[in-house]
């Protein structure tokens, strides 16, 4: 082990701690539950704390641990935070976007709202189509509308 303690220790521990045995932090990591056990040692090793009580029942966090443990809690949300960040700075909007409704309900309140999304995703194309005579018999008189817009989500 080097001079620091690295993301992937953390994960141990994090993993560990959630689900309670190295078998379950093993199946979570792609990791044997032999190679769990020897990384948790080298990591208590390393910090010269006990991480973890070793129980009939499982692992449980020791004050040390639990700390550990809610700090790659954390380190991994912002993880997970920074990925859907950038990874959205590519997408804009593509594809169909299909809304039946009746002619009331588009005009009255979703039309700003279709509007405000035209703007704001550089005017996509939209298409409006009321139903047919068949139709609006079909469905006891209720008149439908539908909306389309193109794009909606793909890599720029």
């Amino acid at each position: 082990m080097n001079n620091q303690i690295s993301w992937d220790d953390l994960n141990i521990v994090l993993a560990i701690s959630e689900s309670g045995s190295l078998s379950g932090a093993g199946r979570r990591l792609g990791l044997s539950h032999a190679t769990v056990y020897r990384r948790l040692a080298k990591i208590e090793d390393y910090l010269g704390v006990e991480l973890f009580e070793r129980r009939r029942s499982g692992y449980a966090t020791t004050a040390a641990g639990e700390e550990v443990a809610a700090a790659a809690g954390r380190i991994e949300l912002e993880f997970l935070q920074v990925e859907r960040r950038v990874a959205g700075r590519d997408l804009r909007p593509s594809g169909t976007l299909r809304v039946t409704t009746t002619d009331t309900l588009l005009s009255g309140f979703l039309s700003p709202i279709f509007r405000d999304f035209r703007v704001a995703h550089h005017e996509p194309a939209a298409r409006r189509s009321a139903a047919t005579r068949r139709q609006k018999d079909r469905y006891q008189s209720t008149l439908t509308t539908s909306l389309s817009f193109r794009p909606l989500l793909t890599r720029a």
